[in-house]
């Protein structure tokens, strides 16, 4: 089937013989239902979609902001798997179509070493404390070790009986390596001004 190409001249005819819309008929509430093509509002679609599904729009905001500042969210009602935003998914290296949060998982991701100190903190954290940042490391499936902060807190009812543990989680690796490479760059002066105090 053989398209048919528009020269600038057809598709200036065509134009043409189109019919022209008053100024009046653009304002709202002129009455006029002659209007054919209103004039292009890129705006008026992101309006009309955020009125029609106002949760969606939030959803997706909240999602785009936590992939540009590299923190997920998590969520646990103390029965069944834990709750994971995208990015916390992301974080972990790991797919919500192949992974199932549970705390037993969860501990299985991280540097062996970090396991136990996830483990007291984590019980703090049920237990109703503020244990405060964790630091730990996150082993990706590719080998990648990924340095992370999490927080988290006990959520009570109104008769504080716990019902709900929230937090947070953030990649901190580029903070980290930058912290290293300054103290490599400290070790290095303090070697250099012991050979020049030698000399």
């Amino acid at each position: 089937m053989k398209k048919s190409q528009d020269r600038p001249a057809d598709a200036e005819e065509r134009l043409k013989g189109r019919e022209q819309v008053p100024p009046s008929a653009l304002r709202p509430g002129s009455g006029s239902s002659t209007m054919r093509n209103p004039p292009f509002d890129p705006a008026q679609g992101l309006r009309q979609s955020a009125i029609d599904n106002p949760q969606s729009d939030n959803e997706r905001l909240l999602s785009e902001s936590q992939r540009i500042a590299h923190i997920g969210s998590w969520g646990w009602d103390l029965t069944g798997p834990i709750q994971w935003t995208d990015e916390a998914y992301r974080l972990y290296g790991v797919s919500p179509e192949t992974f199932t949060p549970t705390f037993e998982l969860l501990v299985s991701l991280l540097h062996p070493e970090d396991r136990p100190a996830m483990q007291r903190w984590f019980e703090a954290c049920r237990a109703g404390q503020s244990p405060g940042e964790l630091e730990f490391r996150a082993i990706l499936p590719d080998g990648t070790v990924r340095h992370l902060s999490g927080r988290g807190e006990l959520i009570c009812d109104a008769e504080n009986k716990p019902v709900f543990m929230a937090g947070t989680v953030q990649d901190i690796t580029g903070r980290r390596q930058a912290e290293e490479e300054l103290r490599q760059r400290n070790r290095e002066l303090v070697a250099v001004g012991r050979i020049v105090a030698a000399v």
